[in-house]
């Protein structure tokens, strides 16, 4: 049978960008593990299968986004005459696959749309019920339940033998018997990621294992897969990660499993396998706080995991009880600390909007956030939290939702007009994941933007320890008084997401704290150039790429007269009135810095991006001088006439020229500028303005 299995749409967070329906909004979306699974299982039974993603065709511009984007995407579909549509499902997309479907049942009536994943599988019923275009919910894992569907679809029409599945019989619907889930993950075929066209740069995933067998009650993931802990063998992950790099160069990977560490005896095999196997790979996981010993941490790393995503939820211990995650708390600094001695990235998960949550709950989460960023994790996120279909917290708290449009980051869909709004307020059991249960001890409002704050946390990490370390000002203080500052001072309110994002969110977070220095709330020394450090290394971050830690770099012996110096790709000049670098690091070090003469003069410095991190480089007055000239709109010859008159007073011309001269040619040779050579006589060609990052140096 001619098969199309859709993949979901990936958003970009209003945490990364503004809101608008864009083909920039559409995030590139890894290989979706689950269908290239599936196509491959159905392939060896001969099937034609094609995977779609529409995320990809809208970036290319083969379909349109906005108004159009959902009967174009079916109009790909049909005309591809599938003899079925599979549809895979998320709770924060589910909306637009169902409205996908629709279009196509209107466009193809007798092509059957076969829905599986999450959502539709916690949802099925209700799904069948509401949505007449929908045919078929196959529900937790479909490697078995989906050839047979396609089976009784090519003739038998045997759909109640088949174990899970959901289906309409005439005006009913019907809910088969469970289907047991998978016991042996090794028994089937390594997937064939040829299904995914596109190239993909990043890590790569490969499913290491399933469920995870923890009851923590805001999770719905447990349903799926019953809390069921499941690993693929060593030998097997080993063949996996081969084919990846025999087939596509992959030399990185990203290891699927909710909770990889459960079962430390067969992690250690894993690793020992994958130590033996000499496949020097890079790979990440995810872990518990709780998960993790020296011992597994110390073959991890040998093996070659250097990353860790840890889900801590809540920085309250009360809570922690309360919605069964059951962390203990005084283990977060130490094991973090643990985690950095070894070498490993640090990503930290905080959920913020429990229903029993107490607002002194809310500040001790936002100190643990803090708490991360200080010790320097690479990543923090902060999510409000939603009453997600399948956990707990759902059945506990049905009939009591509510919805007010403001979006959690968990659920940040691009794609939200008023017709996804309509039909998200149609079902609030179908759609809980964008509604929220009101706490009973802080008011719903407050939690807008503390999302927001969180996420932006990690951006001034050294203003925010300074801070920190010399005012009574806690977290929550800082947030709250800049709720209100943006409210009296702006007319922001963030009670709604709309269209603001944190492309809007950083600068005004910036400026506040300009505010409490200007109105001497803060009025401690190097806090402006530390701040300002933060902003711009905030913004290089966002707008510049990588580089190796070599590019650019080469022999420049001498540069001609017509060479065209411009400011590296990865390369912004600031200036400061303290010694900067030495304050970082001493702020790095978890120390107070004092005032001193030594610290308090004005420095100026170069800021590289590099794969191994943010390079910091001093510069003396005279380079900050010439780099200010490396515009790309001045060569050699011009350079030196603007500068020769500076240094006259002290050298002679041709002095001046030799210094000048050799100084462009050492920056050359740093790779901190680059070089274009223009004929004599020739134009100067137009350049584009330079980048936010070159300007904030400016």
């Amino acid at each position: 049978m001619k098969s199309i299995l859709v993949n979901n749409l990936a958003f970009s967070s209003r945490l990364d960008i503004d809101l608008s329906p864009s083909p920039s909004t559409l995030r590139v979306n890894t290989p979706p593990l689950g269908l290239l699974t599936l196509a491959t299982i159905l392939t060896t039974k001969g099937h034609d299968v094609t995977i779609v993603d529409f995320g990809d065709l809208a970036r290319a511009g083969a379909i349109p986004t906005g108004a159009d984007f959902y009967p174009e995407a079916a109009r790909h579909i049909v005309e591809a005459q599938p003899d079925w549509v599979g549809f895979s499902s998320r709770c924060d997309s589910y909306h637009c696959m169902l409205r996908i479907a629709k279009e196509v049942k209107s466009l193809s009536p007798h092509t059957p749309t076969v829905f599986g994943g999450p959502q539709a599988t916690v949802t099925d019923l209700e799904s069948l019920t509401l949505f007449p275009f929908v045919d078929f919910i196959t529900c937790n894992e479909a490697e078995e339940t989906l050839p047979e569907l396609l089976e009784a679809l090519g003739g038998t029409g045997d759909f109640a033998s088949i174990l899970g599945l959901t289906w309409r019989k005439g005006d009913k619907v019907e809910r088969n018997a469970k289907r047991p889930l998978i016991r042996d993950l090794n028994a089937y075929p390594i997937s064939n990621y040829d299904f995914y066209t596109r190239d993909f740069e990043g890590r790569w995933p490969i499913e290491v294992g399933r469920g995870c067998p923890f009851g923590c009650t805001f999770c719905s993931t447990n349903v799926y897969f019953d809390r069921s802990y499941r690993l693929k063998s060593g030998p097997r992950l080993v063949e996996e990660i081969r084919y990846l790099m025999d087939n596509f160069g992959a030399r990185e990977f990203h290891f699927v499993h909710d909770m990889f560490t459960v079962d430390k005896k067969r992690v250690l095999q894993i690793c020992k396998d994958l130590v033996e196997a000499r496949l020097d790979v890079a790979w990440d996981c995810s872990a518990r706080l709780d998960c993790i010993n020296d011992e597994v941490l110390t073959a991890m790393r040998q093996a070659g995991c250097d990353a860790i995503y840890m889900g801590i939820e809540t920085g309250s211990q009360s809570i922690q009880k309360i919605v069964k995650k059951n962390l203990k708390l005084d283990i977060l600094e130490p094991k973090i600390r643990t985690l950095n001695e070894m070498g490993y990235g640090v990503t930290t998960s905080f959920i913020a909007g429990f229903e029993d949550e107490t607002l002194d709950d809310v500040s001790d989460t936002l100190d643990s956030i803090v708490k991360c960023v200080l010790l320097d994790v690479s990543l923090v996120q902060l999510h409000l939290c939603a009453p997600l279909r399948g956990a707990a917290s759902y059945t506990m708290n049905k009939g009591s939702f509510e919805y007010d449009g403001y979006l959690s980051d968990q659920v940040d869909p691009i794609f939200f007009s008023e017709e996804d709004q309509d039909l998200i307020k149609s079902s609030e059991e179908v759609f809980s994941a964008f509604y929220y249960v009101r706490p009973k001890h802080v008011p719903r409002e407050f939690y807008h933007g503390l999302d927001f704050f969180g996420y932006a946390s990690l951006n001034f990490r050294h203003t925010l320890y300074y801070i920190l370390k010399t005012s009574p000002l806690t977290p929550l203080d800082l947030f709250t008084g800049l709720k209100d500052w943006l409210a009296k001072s702006k007319g922001i309110s963030l009670t709604v997401s709309g269209s603001f994002g944190m492309t809007e969110f950083y600068p005004l977070c910036a400026e506040y704290i300009r505010h409490l220095i200007e109105s001497d709330v803060l009025t401690y020394p190097y806090l402006r150039d530390i701040l300002e450090f933060n902003v711009a290394l905030t913004y290089f971050r966002r707008t510049a790429g990588s580089q190796p830690d070599n590019a650019g770099e080469g022999i420049v012996l001498e540069l001609p007269e017509s060479a065209v110096p411009t400011l590296g790709p990865n390369v912004v000049v600031q200036s400061y009135n303290s010694d900067i670098s030495r304050l970082i690091q001493i702020l790095n070090e978890g120390l107070e810095p004092e005032i001193s003469p030594t610290i308090s003069q004005r420095t100026h410095i170069v800021l590289r991006s590099r794969i191994s991190g943010v390079e910091i480089i001093k510069i003396s007055a005279f380079f900050k001088a010439i780099l200010s000239l490396c515009d790309g709109s001045r060569n050699l010859r011009d350079i030196r006439a603007v500068l020769r008159n500076r240094l006259a007073k002290n050298w002679e011309d041709e002095k001046a020229e030799e210094l000048i001269s050799k100084a462009v040619a050492q920056l050359a040779q740093g790779g901190i500028i680059s070089v274009q050579s223009v004929s004599p006589g020739g134009v100067i060609p137009d350049r584009e303005s330079r980048s936010s990052a070159m300007r904030a140096g400016d």
